[in-house]
């Protein structure tokens, strides 16, 4: 019976929680789709390429953000909480990014750009690589919720049959 009080609990959120999760399961491929088509038109690659890089880069830093969050909460009443893997996690998605950001610069003349392009740019990569982290972390908090709540859904019904 105590199971079961837990996944009422879950299922009886409020509506508002449970549309914003649903609506980072949707929006966030949304968004993976249409990073891939800008990268695959700038890069001059094949869109289909381009969008498993996407998804394999969005994988990776979604897993190593989980990551943090979990090593973040696990050492939330410690004095010692930043080491050098809390730098190694921080540098993963940097690097991503980065990567992301030299394929396209590969493609681009950049002898012709002034300093003032490369500030708009600079800028740009910034604004950009802090709403993609913010988008990956919403959709990768939905795929761990829904699959939590699969989870509990089934040993639920296991427990029911028994």
């Amino acid at each position: 019976m105590a199971k079961t009080r837990g996944l009422y609990r879950m299922n009886t959120q409020s509506s508002s929680t449970l549309t914003s999760r649903l609506l980072a399961l949707l929006l966030g491929p949304a968004y993976l789709n249409m990073i891939a088509h800008g990268l695959s038109m700038a890069t001059k690659t094949s869109y289909t390429f381009t969008l498993a890089m996407t998804v394999i880069g969005s994988a990776i830093v979604m897993a190593v953000l989980s990551v943090f969050g979990v090593k973040a909460y696990k050492y939330k009443h410690s004095t010692v909480r930043f080491t050098l893997s809390t730098v190694l996690l921080v540098t993963i998605p940097l690097s991503v990014y980065l990567t992301a950001l030299r394929w396209v610069f590969r493609e681009i003349p950049t002898q012709e750009l002034d300093a003032v392009v490369w500030l708009f740019i600079s800028a740009n990569s910034l604004l950009f690589m802090i709403l993609t982290t913010a988008i990956l972390l919403w959709m990768a908090e939905s795929i761990m919720w829904f699959a939590v709540a699969s989870l509990r859904g089934f040993s639920a019904k296991r427990l029911r049959d028994e």
